[in-house]
């Protein structure tokens, strides 16, 4: 009997061995996966990043552009003044 429960005592030692194997490598796997989930989150900040600093640029270059687009209505308007002054001029010197 007693060598029969030895006997035993082996096989079950084997299958925990076996076991635990197995959680050590399922373990090894979750690290791995948990790694590569942290890169990946780690690369959707950096993306987030130089689209909020692009997202900047754009902005400014908009602000830029209308702030040129304005001057440009205030040269057409004085360049307007002064075409109808020199009609009015013109107009005045005509035989």
């Amino acid at each position: 009997m007693f060598v029969d429960v030895a006997k035993q005592y082996g096989v079950d030692a084997l299958n925990i061995e076996k076991t635990a194997t197995k959680i050590a490598n399922m373990t090894m796997n979750i690290e791995k996966v948990i790694g590569e989930v942290g890169e990946a989150i780690e690369n959707i900040a950096d993306a987030s990043q130089n689209t909020a600093q692009n997202s900047r640029v754009i902005i400014q270059n908009i602000d830029s552009l209308g702030e040129l687009v304005d001057k440009i209505g205030t040269m057409v308007s004085n360049e307007k003044e002064i075409s109808d002054s020199l009609e009015t001029m013109v107009n005045k010197f005509r035989l």
